[in-house]
Parts: structure tokens; sequence; C-alpha cells
């Protein structure tokens, strides 16, 4: 039998072989890249003009500009704040008596002109590339401060070990950032809007899946697709008055067997949204299974 010292010595090459192979192939890949986009410039995906790739978001300056909202929104609803609100406030006019289930939303902008454009886009199965654009653009305006509520902190959120079970077949990442070193507080997981089998089928796509599977990548929180499901087909709410929509998605959804989300800080993925009534719904459900939090980040804020 080999000694200890023996092992060591023989795992030394290996281990420097292994090095330099991962060095070879990164070097190799970012070459190839370079040689793919000399041949043929990279495009933006909305304007269609040439563009320099940066983070792998296909999109040029000014379209990246028109999609964010100039105005500041807020942070329980994301709808533009009036003027005269500070945008510290808690909440604005729009939602100061409505009973949210969840602790706030983000989005990249408001939907309108090209950010509306590329949400119908995103419906289209072709358009996935799009769609994974659009989810790193909103993974990396994503903030999650540490909740003054109470409801998620680091006592009551789960350690990775005891979420690898929830989030079967996805393993649980490492942290980009460490929650008490920043003073963050987030999630513990992705959860896309689950969109109905037979719609699915029409489409060919989800994008609130593709979206949320961006998101994850980028944050390193894994995603777990599977935790809500369509019980009902239901009407599409774009062609619904608030109250419509409201009963459209009552008891519409249900959470899967199988998954212990309890004492976990959900971020809920859609494409967009504007009444809330089908965030607010899941939100509940997600509740009612034992997560304590829930944040909503959708692409677009419709104001409609």
């Amino acid at each position: 039998m080999p000694t200890s010292i023996e092992s060591a010595a023989l795992a030394a090459p290996r281990r420097a072989r292994e090095w330099l192979v991962r060095c070879t192939s990164a070097a190799l890949c970012h070459s190839g890249r370079a040689v793919v986009n000399l041949i043929c410039p990279p495009t933006c995906q909305l304007c269609g003009q040439d563009t320099e790739v940066s983070g792998k978001v296909h999109l040029c300056t000014a379209c990246l500009a028109q999609l964010r909202s100039r105005r500041p929104l807020c942070a329980a609803c994301a709808m533009p704040l009036p003027i005269a609100v500070p945008t510290t406030a808690a909440a604005c006019p729009a939602c100061r008596h409505s009973n949210f289930q969840f602790s706030g939303v983000q989005a990249v902008g408001l939907y309108e002109g090209p950010l509306r454009d590329a949400v119908l886009r995103m419906k289209k199965s072709h358009e996935e590339a799009l769609t994974l654009t659009m989810g790193r653009v909103l993974a990396d305006i994503l903030r999650f401060p540490e909740n003054s509520s109470g409801k998620c902190d680091d006592s009551g959120t789960r350690d990775r070990e005891s979420l690898a079970s929830v989030a079967t077949p996805w393993a649980v990442g490492e942290r980009s950032v460490g929650r008490a070193s920043r003073g963050l507080d987030p999630p513990d997981l992705v959860v896309p809007v689950p969109m109905h089998w037979t719609r699915r089928v029409t489409r060919g796509t989800n994008p609130a899946e593709l979206v949320a599977e961006m998101v994850s990548h980028k944050l390193r929180i894994p995603a777990v697709a599977g935790v809500l499901y369509n019980r009902r087909k239901t009407r599409k709410q774009g062609t619904l008055l608030p109250d419509q929509r409201r009963r459209n998605v009552r008891q519409a959804f249900a959470v899967s067997a199988g998954y212990d989300i309890k004492q976990t800080h959900v971020l809920l993925i859609d494409d967009v949204m504007t009444t809330g009534a089908t965030v607010n719904e899941l939100s509940k459900l997600l509740q009612r299974a034992g997560a304590n939090r829930i944040s909503v980040a959708v692409v677009a804020r419709g104001t409609g």
C-alpha cells in the first residue's frame, strides 16, 4: 500500500494536469468566441445593429438604456413613483392599501416601448435567445436588502444542505456574496410562474421559466420549476379587467407534493406583471406551504 507521502506525490501531478486542462479549455473557448465575433460581429437582439458583447448581454447601449424606466419605481409594487413621493417610501399611492402577500417587486422597466416589444417577442419559441438575454438584464438589476420585518433572517433561513432536497434535480450553488458580509437577504430558490401544459404545447416555450433559469444561473441560486403548477387552464389575464383577473386565478394553482420549502425566501419570476393578481395568488400558496418570504421579479411592469 502506498504511504500518505507517496499518495500526495502522485496527486500533485494529477492536480497540475487538471488545472492545465481547465486553463487551456477556457483559453480555447475565449479564442473561439473572439474568432466567431470577428467573422460574424454580434448584433443587438432588439435593433439589429452591431454591438460589443459585454457579459453576454447581446444588447446595444442605446437599447439597454431604453428598457429601463427613467422614473424611480416603487419597491413594493414596481409602479412609477409620483414626483412628490420619496424613493425611500415603504409604498406608493398605487399599492398603499393593497393586500399584497409578497414583500416587493423588482422590474427592468415599464411595459411600454422597446421593452413591451421584447416581452411580446419572448412569447415565441424561436426567441429563446432574447428571453435568456432579458433574464440576464433582470438579474443584473436585482437587489435584496436585509428584510427589516424579520420574516426571513439568518436564524430562519435554512442552510444549503437542507435545501438540496428542495432543489432536486438542481444543485444548490455557492452564493456569490455572503449574507453576513454584505447585509443582504438573497433568496434561497427561484420559482417561475407556471404555465398550463396546453398553453405550453401551443407556444412551445414558457418565458418565465427561461428567465428564471438565467436569473438562477447569474445569482447562483437554485431554480425549482416544479414547485408550482396549474390546476386548471385560465383565461388570458391581459384580456380581463382587474376584478376578473383576481377571480380568474383564484384556486387555479397548487403547490406540488414532495417539495419542502419551509422557512425559505422564494424569488417568484414572471415576464410581465400588471395588477399582480397572479403573483399574489401564488404568494399565498407559497406562504401556506411554509415559505416565510416571497419576492417578485418581472421583466416588465404593466401600468394599465
